[in-house]
């Protein structure tokens, strides 16, 4: 056994952490044990014994049962990996339960959590070469950081061409194994990101769980279409998107007033709305501080792009929907832009091709949204595009097309030598969609392609201290909204004081970044972020970032800027995210980065990984707060957020830093258990028909009533209880009514820090003993 799991394990250099496994107290089947045990992956009998070590038989046999849902190929891909039978009944280690884990995972094609990661591209080895994804050389600041862990050329360890052992990337797999119920980490890594894999015998405690919550996060949630914290959710989200769509422009007449309309006429002065300019360039010239330049609502600019100088504010002007700008320029809906593939058998003429060729196209979206093609990724390797996962093969339209409405794009990169980073030599190829029905332009009203136009591939760039306001951004390829890094008057400092608001950024990503070297990894890295890069003194507020393939949100500094301070407090608030890879992710790309305050408050996070996004280089969760290198953050709040529907709701990677604040987390198909009701929050246990308040769904109300009892359908719960920190910190409250007379237990903090002109109002048949309770969970304000 020991040597067929040898070639899965790693040793990690120069660091190391303890795992500490979650175990059961006093070996008590708990809550998600007994889900697990629903599943029927296990015999009940391990369920008997939860501190015995587990064998392999037995976690050999459970993996099968997971697996076959997805049919024998799954099934031979593990056992190929394996390299052999499993059924000696010897003991297994941490490293055999993660790595057959993670196994599981990758031969059942589970994409968010085996194909992509925090930081895949940032430091590699291939021969003799070290590669830093900017540059041929990694910097040395990261060279011994990056080395030990996240690079992910081979996710079993296996040996390359070059001889060189690549970590795998179970590792990161193990690490986000999290509870859909409870949010709680498999493993504790919040003293530091580094680890080191022990050899001790694991419990079956814990490898019931990594199995069980591996089959949590790969189930398709089911949600009824009654369901209530579905429908909440869904209609907070809703109002909360039209708010941000309908929103009025926010800016304040400066020297100058510009006006830009597709309608207008660059030879105009642009000084009124009846003499408007043409293009986005002439906008881009405005760079007196002070001026306001304004874009026409209802009208779109195709393939422009925006560039804001330093205290120019750009906003929009008339009614209708907000002035938007397409990162391409091609808009294929007429019936002469596809041409039927002539060389095809008569059973493979449903292929289109598009008429000319374009840069790395990541994604084919139809009637602004309501349909999508899917891309299929290849491999750069002797000259011509490959299957990932079988070199031999020639990405063709014919083989790589099986399903109707899928895509491919070949950028022709001949003559590029490895590392080939898309960005800084972008190359045109043709675009293959396969289309059944017929003419592609003949079945769809619309049809844009996600697709960068250039290097920088954003249709808006920004300097410091430029406002945004109230304007859309729509099918790009590697970013919607982004600083300008390498301006030379900056000298590539993070852009200072940038103000992003009313803003709508969709569809973008899917794009290649780079290719590292001929060796074809596993899973094609991607990018595509919606608001990018700008940090340093930032506001980002009241924005709607939906269908954007990588990070909804990033605020990060730039690889151009190593060891410099942050030194401005950021705002990221009242965002609506959407159908992201992964929704506000905060980190540093490189130097020694100190971040001075960071606030993210108040944001919707709402089913990441969905439709045609696929997470690119992201793990698929909601807030991820991934500290890279030897940066810190001096103070950071993480309050009122709300992250539903989506495989991890949290990963942060330096749980020091973090202060979390009345978040509610609601992850995969057990979410059920959780409902909002008059304004709070409940969760339920439904075997003896209890509720407990678990915080407030209105984040600005100023009174709170908890009643008695909670209605979910048809039945009732008995509100028993409060949970720890369930209005901890929340200074607009200053009204309690409790009408229930059945709290049972009041948690720790649950009233702590609330607002000095706090009046508690508890029934009066159970005023004395609420008053105790309400004491010992730190409430001191006053009680009537």
């Amino acid at each position: 056994m020991r040597k067929i799991i040898s070639f899965l394990l790693i040793m990690i250099l120069g660091v190391s952490i303890t795992y500490s496994p979650v175990t059961a107290a006093n070996n008590k089947i708990d809550e998600e044990l007994m889900r697990i045990k629903s599943y029927k992956l296990f015999n009940d009998s391990v369920f008997n014994k939860m501190d015995e070590a587990m064998t392999d038989k037995v976690y050999y046999a459970a993996i099968k049962k997971f697996i076959e849902p997805y049919g024998s190929s799954a099934q031979n891909r593990f056992d190929n990996e394996v390299k052999s039978s499993l059924n000696d009944g010897n003991l297994l280690t941490y490293q055999d339960v993660i790595s057959l884990t993670y196994l599981a995972a990758f031969a059942t094609d589970t994409n968010h959590l085996t194909q992509s990661n925090c930081s895949p591209f940032y430091y590699s080895v291939v021969g003799d070469e070290e590669y830093w994804y900017q540059e041929n050389k990694c910097n040395e600041a990261y060279e011994e950081r990056e080395k030990g862990y996240y690079t992910f050329y081979e996710p079993w360890g296996e040996k390359t061409k070059s001889g060189d052992e690549f970590v795998p990337m179970c590792i990161f797999f193990s690490l986000i194994q999290t509870s859909q119920v409870s949010g709680a980490a498999l493993y504790d890594i919040k003293s530091d990101r580094n680890l080191k894999i022990f050899s001790s015998n694991c419990p079956n405690d814990v490898a019931v769980r990594m199995l069980g919550r591996l089959y949590e996060t790969t189930k398709p949630v089911d949600w009824k279409s009654d369901d209530a914290l579905y429908q909440e959710m869904h209609k907070n989200a809703s109002e909360r998107k039209d708010a941000i769509l309908n929103s009025k422009s926010e800016y304040t007449t400066g020297t100058k007033t510009y006006y830009v309309s597709t309608e207008g006429n660059d030879a105009n002065d642009g000084l009124s709305d009846n003499t408007p300019w043409k293009s986005l360039g002439k906008a881009s010239e405005v760079d007196e501080p002070g001026s306001v330049v304004l874009l026409k609502r209802g009208d779109i600019w195709k393939g422009e792009s925006l560039y804001c100088h330093s205290y120019v504010t750009y906003s929009a002007y008339g009614n209708g929907p907000k002035p938007t700008i397409y990162g391409c320029a091609d808009e294929a809906d007429k019936v002469e832009d596809w041409i039927l593939c002539s060389d095809l058998s008569d059973s493979e003429k449903k292929i289109w091709k598009y008429k000319t060729d374009l840069f790395d196209v990541g994604g084919i979206i139809f009637n602004d949204g309501d349909s999508y093609a899917i891309r299929k990724y290849g491999w750069w390797v002797d000259s011509k595009w490959v299957d990932i996962d079988n070199v031999k093969e020639e990405l063709t339209p014919s083989y790589a097309l099986k399903e109707d409405l899928e895509f491919i794009s070949l950028p022709n990169l001949e003559g590029l030598s490895y590392p080939i980073h898309f960005g800084a030599t972008p190359r045109k190829g043709p675009v293959y969609l396969r289309c059944d029905k017929g003419n592609p332009a003949e079945i769809f009203k619309s049809i844009n392609f996600e697709q960068s136009t250039g290097p920088k591939g954003g249709p808006i760039t920004c300097l410091d201290y430029a406002t945004i306001d109230n304007l859309a951004v729509k099918y790009f390829g590697e970013t919607g909204i982004t600083s300008d890094f390498a301006d030379t008057k900056t000298q590539g400092m993070s852009m200072p004081g940038v103000t992003v608001s009313n803003c709508e950024v969709a569809y973008g990503g899917n794009i290649y970044l780079s290719i590292m070297s001929a060796e074809p990894i596993k899973f094609a890295y991607l990018t595509g972020d919606g608001i990018y890069g700008i940090c340093n003194g930032a506001t980002i507020k009241n924005n709607y970032v939906h269908d954007v393939d990588c990070v909804g949100v990033r605020v990060e500094n730039s690889g151009d800027m190593p060891d410099r301070n942050i030194d401005q407090p950021m705002l990221v608030s009242n965002n609506l995210c959407e159908r992201n890879g992964e929704g506000i992710w905060i980190s540093t790309v490189a130097g020694n980065i100190t971040y001075k305050k960071i606030t993210i408050d108040n944001n919707i996070i709402m089913d990441n990984g969905t439709g045609w996004v696929h997470g690119g280089g992201c793990e698929l969760c909601g807030l991820s707060v991934d500290w890279l290198g030897e940066g810190e953050c001096k103070d950071l709040t993480v309050s009122n957020n709300v992250v539903f529907n989506t495989p991890y709701a949290v990963y942060d990677s330096v749980g020091k830093y973090l202060k979390e604040e009345n978040n509610h987390f609601y992850m995969g198909s057990y979410a059920n258990n959780v409902i909002i009701k008059d304004g709070l929050i409940f969760t339920l246990n439904r075997e003896d028909k209890t509720a407990s308040v678990i915080g407030t769904s209105i984040v600005n109300a100023k009174k709170v009533v908890i009643p008695a009892n909670v209605k979910d359908g048809d039945l009732s719960y008995k509100v028993t209880g409060i949970a720890p920190k369930a209005f901890y910190g929340n200074k607009n409250i200053t009204n309690i009514t409790i009408k229930s007379k059945g709290i049972k237990k009041i948690g720790s903090k649950a009233f702590s820090k609330m607002s000095s002109k706090m009046l508690m109002k508890p029934i009066k048949a159970k005023k004395k003993a609420y008053s105790k309770l309400l004491k010992k969970s730190g409430y001191s304000g006053k009680i009537k």
